[in-house]
C-alpha cells in the first residue's frame, strides 16, 4: 500500500536503522497524527 510506504519511509527517516519495535510504533502514531493535523488545517471547510 502507497500510504504504508511513505509512513515507513518517514520513520526510517526519522528514527534510522536500528530504532527498536516500539518506537517504530510511537513514531507511527506521531506521524499520522501529523499528518490529520495538517489536513484538518488545509480543509477550507474545516474548523482549522
Amino acid at each position: 500500500m502507497e500510504i504504508a510506504d511513505l509512513i515507513d519511509r518517514e520513520i526510517a527517516a526519522r528514527l534510522g536503522p536500528d530504532s527498536t519495535f516500539e518506537q517504530r510504533q510511537e513514531m507511527a502514531a506521531a506521524v499520522m497524527a501529523e499528518a490529520i493535523t495538517q489536513l484538518q488545517l488545509a480543509d477550507p471547510r474545516g474548523e482549522g
